[in-house]
């Protein structure tokens, strides 16, 4: 149950699955994932322009709790992005008892160039000492149409869990 969001020029990703769903002790639907952010980018210690991109970041959250009616929202958020492209932002990871943040914005990000057509991917996370983790990256409509079908494919699946 993978699912990805590429960034428009290949050199970012987002990327998770998940394990299990299962209602927490107030009955909330909770989501148990795995989640990367992975980044390329020229050598930063390199004059050479002839450089090819190399690996920039990784990062692996192991254990994000995400809300199912949020992942719900979102996949709803992101269809009707595709009918009608306007800034969204779903918050994801916040439950009762559960410190962590998971959010996913796509529209406007400082220091990028991002436009209606081409915005910006931004995923924010935070749990207890990490204080927040913030990436961003540009995608166009056929990203987000990737992400918006393996992420129902994936949802979906977790009834069979």
């Amino acid at each position: 149950m993978r699912w990805h969001l590429p960034a428009s020029s290949g050199r970012n990703e987002l990327s998770g699955e998940f394990f299990a769903q299962r209602v927490d002790d107030t009955g909330t639907q909770i989501v148990f994932s795995r989640i990367e952010l992975k980044g390329a980018f020229w050598p930063r210690f390199s004059n050479d322009p002839g450089s090819k991109e190399t690996p920039d970041y990784s990062v692996t959250l192991h254990q994000v709790v995400l809300r199912r009616e949020r992942l719900d929202l979102l996949i709803g958020r992101l269809g009707e992005w595709m009918r009608a492209p306007l800034e969204l932002s779903v918050e994801m990871g916040k439950t009762p008892g559960n410190d962590q943040g998971f959010e996913i914005s796509i529209g406007h990000a400082d220091g990028l160039m991002a436009t209606t057509d081409r915005p910006a991917c931004t995923v924010r996370y935070s749990s207890g000492a990490f204080a927040l983790g913030s990436w961003s990256f540009i995608v166009d409509q056929s990203c987000i149409n990737v992400f918006l079908d393996e992420l129902t494919h994936s949802v979906e699946l977790l009834s069979h869990l």
